[in-house]
């Protein structure tokens, strides 16, 4: 059987940890990419709410302007603008300004998910470096008190057969 150096299983198996965290770095940037793309979507959502908000305050306003020129008032005077600006204008916006904060707070969130994330990605691919590195290192020193062990083990061997060469003399 023909002898394989241990240095050529330790290469190996650092090449496989470095794989090893490449993947799992691929993996979270994955997951980054799908936090951004799901932070857009919630901030589309609340977009569209915001959307319907000015809407309904538009076809609100509307009725209030139309209401108030059926009953003979002037339509943005006295109680009628009271009317359309406490009642519907006020709390519209409020609504309308809550969405837009929501939107906004869904991307800064998904954001900051995906940036955890590829930092996660990239702790792994080193994690996966590093336990390569030490693989490496491991299978070298163990190779140098192999080398160490051999050369004292020959030196006592040489040792023994000059002690053994002078009393044969």
């Amino acid at each position: 059987m023909a002898f394989i150096n241990p240095m050529v299983f330790a290469a190996t198996s650092a090449f496989m940890q470095i794989r090893a965290g490449a993947a799992q770095r691929r993996r979270y940037e994955e997951q980054a990419r799908w936090k951004k793309i799901n932070g857009s979507i919630e901030a589309a959502k609340h977009r569209e709410q915001g959307v319907s908000i000015l809407r309904q305050m538009n076809e609100s306003l509307a009725s209030v302007v139309a209401g108030a020129e059926a009953s003979g008032v002037v339509a943005f005077q006295g109680s009628a603008q009271d009317r359309a600006t406490f009642r519907v204008m006020a709390p519209g916006m409020e609504d309308f300004k809550s969405t837009s904060r929501n939107a906004e707070l869904a991307m800064l969130g998904a954001a900051a998910q995906a940036r955890d994330l590829q930092a996660a990605g990239k702790q792994a691919y080193l994690a996966g470096v590093a336990g390569a590195m030490g693989t490496l290192a491991g299978s070298a020193q163990q190779q140098q008190q192999l080398r160490l062990q051999s050369l004292q083990n020959e030196q006592q061997i040489a040792v023994a057969n000059l002690g053994n060469d002078q009393q044969i003399e």
